[in-house]
C-alpha cells in the first residue's frame, strides 16, 4: 500500500520535470535517471499517469493522492478507498476497473473469505475431494485463492507450480494431535535440524562467493587501467546481487551488518575485495566446523536410529507406568481377596445341614 502512494508521487515528480523540460529555454545537462522512478514497473507507471492526465487539476490529483495515503495507514478498506477514488474520477469508469485490478494484483483485499483462506494451514484444509497428482499429490480447492506475484515472468507462469501441494500419508503423517514423537525420535529430528541449519548457511555463503567474484575481477581490471575510474565511477546494478546474497554478507558482520550493506551500496568498488575475503574466510572455517560436527552427529544417529523405530514405546511405558501404581495394586489384591472369600464361604445348604 505504501508503495502504491510512493509511485504515484514519483509520477507526480516525473510529469511536472517533463512540463519544466519543455518550458525551460535553456540547454540542461543530462541527468541519470531516478532510481525510484526507475524500479516503478512501466504498467503503474502508465496507468499513474492516465489518471493524472484525466483528473487534469491538481486539487484533484492531491485528493487522490489523499485517499491512497489513507489506504496506506489501513484507515480504509478497499471497498471505502474505491468509493472515494470513483467520486474522484467521475465518468472515467475505465480508469477505476483499471485501479480496481491494480489493488487486486498487489493483494489488496477486503474478502474475509479470501483472508481465512490465507490463514488456514494447510492440514486444515480437507483434500479428501481434491484431485489427486500421485499418491502423495493433492491439488488445492477451487476455492483456494491465488496469492498475487508481480515480479513473475512468462517463462515462470510456466513452469512454477500454484496449484499442487505435497499431503503426507500414512506414517508420514506427523501432524496429527495424538502423535507423539520418543525420545529417540526427537534426538533425530534435532539432529537433522542442525544439518539442515548448517548446510544452508554454508551453500548461501557460497552463493554470495560466487556471485561476487566475477565482480571482483572486473574492479581488479578497471583498477590496472585506471583506479580512480574503478573507485568513483562503479556502480551495482539493481539484481546483481539477490536477497540470498545480501543476506550471507550482513550474517557474516553480525551487528553492523547494515553498515556493510550500505557500504556496499555506496562504493562497491572498495567494499567487494573486503567483502569477498571475508567471505572466504568464513566458509574455509564453517566448512572445518561441519567436518567436526558429522562426526558428532553420526555417533548420534547410531545410537537413536534402532531405538527410534520403536514408535509405541512411549504408550507401553506409559501403560506399564500406570499399571504398577500402589492404588493399582491395591485395588487388584482387594479384587482377588474378595474373589477368594466368596469360592471358601458356604453356601446356604451346607449351612443348614446337620453336623456328622
Amino acid at each position: 500500500k505504501n508503495e502504491l502512494v510512493k509511485r504515484a508521487a514519483k509520477a507526480q515528480k516525473a510529469n511536472a520535470r517533463k512540463k519544466a523540460g519543455k518550458g525551460s529555454k535553456k540547454s540542461a545537462p543530462i541527468s541519470e535517471p531516478d532510481q525510484e522512478e526507475s524500479r516503478i514497473p512501466q504498467l503503474e507507471r502508465n496507468l499513474l499517469g492516465r489518471i493524472k492526465d484525466a483528473l487534469g487539476t491538481r486539487e484533484l490529483w492531491g485528493e487522490f493522492l489523499k485517499c491512497l495515503d489513507l489506504f496506506a495507514q489501513e484507515l480504509i478498506s478497499r471497498a471505502e478507498l474505491l468509493a472515494l477514488v470513483s467520486d474522484i474520477f467521475g465518468e472515467r469508469a475505465d480508469l477505476l476497473e483499471e485501479f480496481d485490478r491494480l489493488l487486486a494484483s498487489r493483494g489488496a483485499t477486503d474478502d474475509p473469505v479470501e483472508s481465512a483462506w490465507f490463514s488456514m494451514p494447510l492440514t486444515d484444509i480437507n483434500f479428501a475431494n481434491c484431485r489427486r497428482c500421485t499418491p502423495s499429490y493433492r491439488a488445492l480447492p477451487a476455492a483456494y485463492p491465488k496469492a498475487p506475484c508481480s515480479e513473475r515472468t512468462a517463462m515462470c507462469r510456466s513452469v512454477l507450480n500454484d496449484t499442487w501441494v505435497s499431503v503426507p500419508l500414512g506414517s508420514e503423517d506427523t501432524s496429527g494431535k495424538n502423535y507423539r514423537r520418543n525420545q529417540y525420535q526427537e534426538a533425530l529430528f534435532k539432529c537433522e535440524d542442525d544439518r539442515y541449519e548448517v548446510d544452508l548457511v554454508i551453500d548461501s555463503n557460497k552463493a554470495a562467493i560466487r556471485a561476487l567474484e566475477p565482480l571482483a575481477r572486473e574492479i581488479e581490471a578497471l583498477s590496472a587501467n585506471n583506479p580512480m575510474a574503478a573507485k568513483f565511477r562503479y556502480r551495482l546494478e539493481k539484481r546483481t546481487l539477490s536477497v540470498i546474497h545480501l543476506k550471507a554478507i550482513a550474517r557474516i558482520y553480525g551487528d553492523h551488518g547494515t553498515e556493510i550493506l550500505e557500504l556496499l551500496r555506496r562504493n562497491p568498488a572498495g567494499a567487494i575485495p573486503v567483502i569477498l575475503r571475508r567471505l572466504k574466510e568464513k566458509d574455509a572455517e564453517w566448512c572445518k566446523d561441519r567436518e567436526e560436527l558429522n562426526k558428532n552427529w553420526k555417533d548420534i544417529m547410531e545410537r537413536n536410529y534402532m531405538k527410534s523405530l520403536d514408535h509405541r514405546s512411549f504408550y507401553f511405558k506409559q501403560a506399564e507406568k500406570r499399571a504398577y501404581t500402589q492404588k493399582v495394586l491395591l485395588h487388584e489384591l482387594r479384587e482377588k481377596k474378595t474373589a477368594e472369600s466368596g469360592q471358601d464361604a458356604p453356601g446356604p445348604a451346607e449351612a443348614l445341614a446337620p453336623a456328622g
